[in-house]
């Protein structure tokens, strides 16, 4: 009486940069967590400030803060959670707030009373927070970029705080606050150069900074008079910076950019009764029919008896190398009637017995 188990068990040696991916994903998105602690916490100093006194801001202004302390909590939530691109959705939320936490800044160095205003100090505590936040978020971001793009929005991020130093006329009556205005437009410049260098979410924290600062600059090339040329290049660089992040992104996703650690390589069992798949990518099969070959170490264990096994193949009564059913290689020779004893991992050939019982 032979024994004929319910289901098909295999071992899957699968290739690297599939096994990888997931397990990326969960190491970074808990990495990445504290982040969203401090963005949720920065996000709700912003908000307190922002709705305890909202008259003294435009329309633009409105939109840049809103729109920051939206994305801040929803990247802030989803790095919570362990989902990795939350954490640079909320570095680039709280970019406004580094800025207004640096103009804060500069003006107290002016007047020390600014700082007697409780959503002054909830601002620069937003700031503050927001900044390490996306120190954490950027650093812990797994890969590297894609440097010839990274290269030129970085040089983009350096035009707007040029042009907001041509803007704001410095001059000896209150200079700190005019340098405080220029070292917060700074501030966010970094964090867009930053992220265009750091692997495949990188440019989320480019594109989401870029993208809060453009209502600004909409609104200085639309109603500023004064030096309008350096307002209209501020904001074609934040336009032309919007488009290079969504490019850098679509192709570090494409690529599959991420850092390899061998500690997450893990081969995995599947039992639903269908033939192992192995994807193509790595798996190098020989292009002729086996004759005498030598033998090799196997890259997974014995497996009990099965039945006659499913045949992954377009054409099954054709003898061709396809996915070892077994998973003890990547490939197996199918005669066109049977499964042989000739296998093959990265085109080198051997004998691997198929084992019966009776």
């Amino acid at each position: 009486m032979s024994f004929q188990p319910p289901r098909l068990a295999t071992f899957v040696r699968v290739p690297r940069e599939l096994r990888m991916a997931a397990q990326v994903r969960r190491r970074v998105g808990t990495k990445l967590a504290p982040a969203g602690v401090l963005a949720l916490v920065a996000a709700g100093c912003g908000g307190v400030a922002y709705f305890k006194e909202t008259r003294g801001y435009s329309g633009y202004d409105k939109i840049t803060i809103i729109g920051g302390l939206v994305l801040a909590v929803l990247g802030g939530a989803l790095a919570l959670v362990k989902q990795e691109i939350g954490a640079p959705i909320a570095a680039g939320g709280l970019t406004p707030f580094m800025a207004l936490a640096a103009s804060y800044a500069g003006a107290w160095v002016n007047s020390h009373s600014v700082l007697d205003r409780l959503e002054v100090k909830l601002f620069v505590a937003a700031g503050v927070l927001g900044l390490v936040a996306a120190i954490v978020a950027i650093v812990g971001l797994a890969g590297e970029g894609i440097p010839p793009l990274g290269i030129v929005i970085a040089l983009l991020a350096v035009v707007p705080p040029i042009c907001v130093a041509a803007l704001l006329h410095i001059d000896d009556f209150r200079p700190a606050a005019s340098i405080g205005s220029i070292v917060g437009a700074l501030i966010v410049a970094a964090m867009i150069a930053a992220g265009a260098s750091r692997g495949r979410l990188g440019g989320v924290v480019s594109v989401v900074a870029a993208a809060l600062w453009l209502p600004g600059w909409i609104h200085l090339a639309k109603d500023g008079h004064d030096r309008r040329a350096a307002s209209l290049a501020a904001l074609l660089a934040v336009i032309v910076i919007i488009a290079l992040g969504l490019t850098l992104i679509a192709l570090a996703m494409r690529a599959g950019s991420m850092v390899e650690d061998p500690d997450l390589i893990t081969d995995t069992w599947q039992t639903d009764g269908t033939a192992a798949v192995v994807a193509s990518a790595g798996v190098v099969a020989p292009n002729y029919t086996p004759g005498s070959v030598t033998d090799q170490p196997r890259i997974g264990p014995v497996v009990r008896p099965v039945g006659q096994p499913l045949v992954p193949v377009p054409q099954p009564t054709l003898g061709q190398w396809a996915t070892d059913p077994y998973g003890r290689y990547q490939v197996r020779y199918w005669n066109g009637k049977k499964w042989t004893d000739h296998v093959a991992s990265n085109g080198i050939t051997g004998l691997d017995p198929i084992e019966t019982e009776g």
